[in-house]
């Protein structure tokens, strides 16, 4: 076998970078994915501040669909749960209807239905699930008396018609 060093370049990926963060990003009209970090530390006080339901509450993401893509104001129009089993990860998830904006919380859920979030993604919104209303006036049909534009090959083209 051939011993090999590794290059600084070629160094691997930690498993974790040692913070809280959770992006989303819009996958396409119908998903959203997600991913996450929360450290240990973390995750331990936000079961401190449970209280005794704690030990046994479960790691949760919260999809929030939102009446604004404003920050600022957050308006939930609904939202809706998914477990999770790890504090490092990510998720593809399904969400309707498209062309909406949503937000992922990460947290812990008690059976009760107590939830407490640990840390809040970015805003995304989805496309919509159709072709655009827009026309755009810049773009046009291309002419073979434009110079430039037909080179070489186009000859070829225009002899196969």
């Amino acid at each position: 076998s051939v011993h090999r060093t590794v290059s600084h370049q070629e160094q691997l990926l930690p498993s974790s970078y040692g913070q809280d963060i959770i992006i989303a990003q819009p996958r396409d009209p119908s998903w959203i994915h997600v991913y996450w970090e929360l450290k240990l530390e973390t995750l331990e006080s936000g079961k401190v501040k449970i209280g005794s339901q704690g030990a046994h509450a479960h790691l949760t993401l919260r999809i929030y669909e939102l009446r604004s893509a404003s920050a600022a104001e957050f308006d939930v129009a609904r939202w809706f749960d998914t477990g999770i089993y790890h504090h490092i990860g990510d998720w593809t998830i399904e969400v309707s209807p498209p062309d909406r904006a949503w937000c992922v919380e990460i947290g812990l859920k008690t059976a009760a239905g107590l939830f407490i979030a640990l840390a809040r993604s970015n805003i995304v919104r989805t496309p919509p699930d159709r072709p655009s209303d827009r026309i755009d006036e810049k773009w046009g049909v291309l002419s073979e008396s434009m110079p430039g534009v037909w080179g070489p090959s186009s000859w070829m083209l225009r002899a196969s018609r």
